[in-house]
């Protein structure tokens, strides 16, 4: 019995907070925890620390105003109580360390909870209660049996017992006398029961009924209690919320308590002629004990139809079946925030209009889905690379060192109105002017690209042409006055042979003066274009293979 009724005054007095507790007044050292979820989607955080940014934890006693608690941290879980401590547990679970001043005497109860900026705190009730219910032994004050005050001594009843199975019987020194003189027929003895009178092992398995225990246990504390402490509506309370009498049991915080017709994974339907209008119960919690389970499930009601009786709840651990028993308990918004918002309250507090969640929250998607699907066609034109930074884009004010190592194969039709250190790759084209240096090379320039006034005055000068530019300049004078230049291959004396002379007609080199890099000169007189060979008739001092020469087109020597 002690159990059932502590599970009854757990399962939630109707206060502003789901019950978490049940503590004696002026205990000290108390801990509760408190859930935090993310406010936008419902999912537990778990990274809250006793100084996270907008932490704002209280708690507030029976009529009094909200007193703000200063949030410490703990070093382990298993650290000693500290006033203030706060602790990650596990899967957005947090212990709070309430002061002891919360637990002090002269309130029934304390509410607990808080803020976190972005976040939902879920705090709770903690009920205060004369008597520690936390002991192997509950106190009661039985002042009445069957509607009359009792005689006590040492914590003792007397009842005085006038009857047994409605024929009265007869007492003597505080022995209630009976005369049993047969039993099956046969004559006691001694008009009483005594070891004697029982056979040896006559009492085994085989004699024990299998509902003995059952009996035992309804013989052990039968009472007709009609007050508690002295107050009848309290022991009728307290009958009908152990007798599992369909209905509310409104000092334990029960809306409603009964058989339950049928289950479903995610749905319970309540006893019949339930009377609770549609939704009436969002938020409620509703504890769900099915026979073949042997324990109670506990849920928040998310929506409720009167019509058919049906509570959907968040999908069971395991389907509650056979008989189910259930006990559906009011949960009140909070008095101090973070906490007890049904859904409503969740769409009002993120922002979406009065319909089903679920709708508004399909909606957001597709709209994401839309609008990043859009962004995504443009920036799918981008590099990959950081912008700024090596192969990135240009951002304005960040690239003042920023190289371009690949390839710009898009035209640029806009101008470059900035300066540009330096081109070291090479420019494909340049159709328009170049106002700067180009220290580079340059590929071609269109015909007539470079014009007189492109050259300043006096620009070409000594230093500006290249050692090697008068022999460039003296080929080409050579070649347009006729002038041909060589080295002879092989030779005589009288002979030069060099493979380029390739003139087809004899008559091209007769009688024009050749002259060799050893100062001689001769007139040609033969050519062999054959054999590539020039003769002429005065004789050298040596052989001209090997020798460079210079034929002119005149004839002089």
């Amino acid at each position: 019995m002690r159990k059932l009724i502590l599970l009854l005054l757990v399962g939630g007095i109707a206060n502003a907070n789901p019950l978490h507790d049940i503590v004696t007044k002026g205990s000290t050292d108390r801990s509760v925890v408190v859930e935090i979820i993310d406010s936008t989607d419902g999912t537990p955080e778990t990274g809250v620390v006793f100084n996270t940014s907008g932490i704002d934890l209280w708690y507030r006693r029976e009529g009094a105003a909200v007193t703000s608690i200063t949030e410490a941290t703990l070093a382990a879980l298993t650290t000693a109580h500290t006033d203030g401590g706060f602790l990650a547990i596990a899967n957005g679970s947090y212990r709070l360390d309430l002061p002891d001043a919360a637990f002090a005497t002269g309130a029934n109860y304390v509410d607990f909870g808080g803020t976190v900026t972005g976040m939902v705190v879920i705090g709770g009730r903690v009920r205060l209660v004369d008597s520690n219910f936390e002991v192997a032994n509950i106190p009661a004050n039985v002042t009445q049996f069957g509607g009359s005050n009792g005689t006590f001594a040492s914590g003792r009843p007397e009842v005085n017992a006038t009857h047994i199975a409605g024929s009265s019987v007869s007492t003597s020194s505080a022995q209630i006398g009976v005369n049993v003189v047969n039993a099956a027929g046969t004559a006691w003895g001694s008009g009483a029961i005594t070891a004697a009178s029982i056979a040896t092992d006559a009492i085994g398995a085989a004699e024990v009924a299998s509902d003995v225990s059952t009996e035992f246990s309804a013989a052990v504390f039968t009472v007709n209690a009609t007050q508690i402490s002295g107050d009848s509506g309290a022991a009728d309370t307290l009958e009908a919320s152990l007798d599992g009498t369909a209905g509310s049991v409104a000092p334990f915080g029960s809306v409603d308590q009964g058989t339950a017709q049928s289950a479903t994974g995610t749905t319970l339907v309540l006893r019949s002629a339930l009377a609770i209008a549609d939704d009436a119960a969002n938020g409620m919690t509703l504890l769900a004990c099915g026979s073949t389970q042997g324990y109670c499930q506990a849920r928040a009601v998310t929506d409720y139809v009167s019509s058919t009786d049906t509570a959907t709840v968040e999908t069971w651990t395991v389907t509650p079946s056979g008989t189910i028993t259930y006990y559906l308990f009011g949960t009140a918004p909070s008095t101090g925030g973070g906490s007890g918002l049904d859904a409503a309250g969740v769409r009002s507090a993120i922002g979406l209009a009065s319909a089903n969640l679920d709708t508004q929250l399909s909606t957001i998607d597709d709209f994401v889905d839309t609008e990043v699907a859009a962004i995504k066609t443009k920036t799918d034109f981008l590099p990959s690379a950081t912008a700024g930074a090596s192969g990135g884009v240009f951002i304005a004010g960040t690239n003042a060192a920023t190289t371009v190592t690949t390839s710009l194969t898009t035209t640029f039709t806009g101008n470059v109105t900035g300066s540009v250190g330096s081109v070291s790759g090479a420019v494909g084209s340049v159709t328009g002017n170049v106002g700067g240096n180009v220290t580079g090379s340059v590929g071609s320039v269109a015909t007539g690209g470079i014009t007189a006034a492109s050259i300043a005055t006096d620009a070409i000068g000594a230093a500006e042409i290249a050692s090697d530019a008068g022999t460039e300049i003296a080929t080409a004078v050579a070649a347009v006055q006729g002038i041909l230049t060589g080295t002879c291959d092989s030779g005589s004396t009288t002979t030069c042979v060099d493979d380029a002379l390739t003139q087809a007609d004899a008559t091209q080199l007769e009688d024009r003066l050749m002259c060799f890099s050893d100062g001689w000169c001769g007139l040609i007189t033969t050519f062999t274009p054959g054999s590539d060979q020039a003769t002429f008739t005065k004789v050298a001092p040596s052989t001209r293979g090997s020798k460079t020469y210079t034929i002119f087109p005149s004839t002089l020597e």
